[in-house]
């Protein structure tokens, strides 16, 4: 029975499937290892700023480093050529994935974040209308979501372009993407930093933002349309 599973999984047998089994154990157990080796060398809970904002931007170093300019463009030409783009993300990523929709909303044809209310049913259910002329932006940090991996190889079988931001090129969803940018995530005591990703993304709001030659009278009508809700500075 087990064989049969496997096999039904495209694992190859038993012996594949006690390997997945034991790589994906391996990726829950070890930030907690982790957590628990950086606790026993900090017996008086130190953790300050200045070490904070080194971990930040040693990250950003190697994002500039290892993201070349061509993965780069290519992204912006996808988003912008894009008739919709969805924008993917679980976890902690939910809330980067948000992020990047609503920035973006304004200056793309369209754009959603699919996974913010009701969890991954409903994600699919916003997925569902994907074609080959929309892009998923699908963001993912250790520990990986499994539904994440899904929806977008489910994106690149409906001809969909799917572009990836995630953490090394030993991301699952590297293999299922278009496109990848790389935002390392190497942080001693949460499970992944998010930094990386965050410049990422506004990065390729500012590249969109200036390839729209409507993007000085979008951003007017957008101020005009909530300046009545902002505090005017003081004098």
């Amino acid at each position: 029975a087990v064989n049969r599973l496997a096999k039904a999984l495209d694992l190859g047998g038993y012996t594949g499937m006690r390997a997945e089994l034991i790589d994906t154990l391996q990726q829950m157990v070890s930030p907690v290892d982790k957590l628990r080796d950086q606790l026993a060398q900090r017996p008086d809970g130190a953790f300050g700023l200045p070490e904070q904002i080194q971990i930040a931007s040693s990250n950003l170093a190697t994002a500039a480093s290892n993201n070349p300019g061509e993965a780069f463009e290519a992204f912006v030409r996808g988003l912008t050529a894009a008739r919709k783009i969805y924008v993917l993300g679980f976890g902690n990523s939910v809330y980067l994935a948000g992020y990047a929709a609503a920035t973006l909303m304004p200056f793309c044809a369209d754009a959603c974040a699919i996974s913010m209310e009701g969890g991954n049913e409903n994600a699919a259910y916003r997925l569902a209308a994907i074609t080959e002329q929309d892009v998923l932006l699908a963001i993912s940090l250790p520990r990986y979501s499994l539904d994440t991996l899904q929806l977008a190889r489910f994106a690149h079988e409906r001809g969909a372009r799917v572009l990836a931001i995630t953490d090394s090129p030993a991301s699952p969803l590297t293999a299922l993407a278009d496109h990848v940018l790389f935002a390392p995530a190497e942080h001693p005591v949460l499970t992944s930093s998010s930094i990386a990703v965050l410049a990422l993304i506004e990065g390729l709001v500012a590249a969109v933002m200036a390839r729209n030659p409507a993007c000085v009278k979008l951003a007017t009508e957008l101020t005009e349309s909530v300046v009545s809700y902002l505090q005017a500075p003081r004098r």
